[in-house]
């Protein structure tokens, strides 16, 4: 092959997708143990975050209504026999893409796993009137990593850093839909509802999104929650606490990306 049909071989196949973003995408997030009890706190879970199964039995769902969709995927109102309800929520992505984007089940459920630790390390901290100390306002990637450590099991039960004006005590979380964990379905439950519960198929920027009956989907269960006004001051309270474990690179740290 000459170097011109390398050079068109290469257009076609497109860009090499990045490796570390190809190893990301193959990081599991799935743990098979049901959801029962507070989670385990350890530096190794907060290392690989991985959301617990949903108790439910997929086979009792009773589909109330439909409550919307996106690129990511679409949401039910349902029931699990006699608890409900709930919100089902099924990512239409059942792998990995095939260029560098986003897994959206991977990060959703990796972000659950980590609040639910977070939480329950608040609780066991508060249980004992030790609260977690944190940086205030992390400046580095690795600040924004020592706040997301400080709530490991490791770190927490042998704090004593001193107050300072640089760091702040977290005693508690803000009210955040509670999520009940993983499902998998089959294509064929969707496929087998009446029309008006059906997922529809749509095209976003050229890319066709719909539900196949022959594939196998990753579901989560939320609380369901009556549609209703905000509430400013739970709103703000919620985006102070997403701000603390975080940070905003530097236009050198940028560069490096």
């Amino acid at each position: 092959m000459n170097r011109a049909s390398r050079l068109r071989e290469a257009q076609r196949m497109g860009p090499r997708p990045d490796p570390a973003w190809q190893a990301a995408m193959k990081v599991p997030f799935l743990d098979d143990s049901p959801m029962s009890g507070p989670p385990l706190c350890t530096a190794q879970n907060f290392k690989l975050p991985r959301l617990r199964q949903c108790a439910f039995e997929p086979g009792s769902i009773a589909w109330k209504k439909m409550l919307g969709g996106g690129l990511d995927g679409h949401t039910w109102k349902v029931w699990f026999g006699e608890m409900g309800p709930f919100v089902l929520k099924i990512f239409l992505d059942t792998d990995p893409p095939s260029f560098i984007h986003y897994y959206a089940a991977q990060r959703e459920c990796q972000n659950i796993a980590l609040f639910q630790m977070i939480e329950a390390a608040i609780a066991q901290a508060a249980a004992k009137s030790k609260p977690i100390r944190i940086h205030a306002n992390p400046q580095t990637q690795q600040e924004a990593l020592d706040n997301l450590y400080a709530f490991s099991d490791e770190v927490r039960l042998r704090q004593s850093s001193p107050e300072s004006s640089r760091t702040v005590s977290i005693t508690s979380i803000p009210r955040i839909r509670k999520c009940y964990g993983w499902l998998r379905l089959s294509g064929n439950v969707f496929h087998a509802l009446p029309l008006e519960l059906k997922a529809p198929s749509f095209k976003i920027d050229k890319i066709q999104r719909s539900m196949s009956f022959d594939r196998e989907y990753i579901a989560l269960v939320y609380e369901y929650i009556e549609e209703g006004r905000n509430n400013e001051a739970v709103v703000e309270e919620v985006d102070r606490f997403l701000a603390i474990p975080s940070h905003r690179p530097s236009r050198t740290e940028r560069a490096e990306y």
